[in-house]
């Protein structure tokens, strides 16, 4: 909590609250899939529609 209150002092915002509220999907991630469209389909099977994914390359 202290680091997300020091972030907010200098004036920038956090675009997440937690852990819960996204999912990122890292180059290991992908390569394990086999590639991105899989990747994001078969977290897409195990989340709510309202989980949002990222894609870091």
């Amino acid at each position: 909590m202290l680091d997300k209150h020091a972030v907010r002092t200098v004036g920038v915002y956090n675009h997440r609250s937690g852990l819960y509220d996204a999912i990122m999907l890292k180059d290991n991630h992908i390569a394990f899939a086999g590639s991105i469209t899989k990747a994001v389909q078969t977290e897409c099977a195990k989340i709510s529609h309202s989980v949002k994914i990222e894609v870091v390359i």
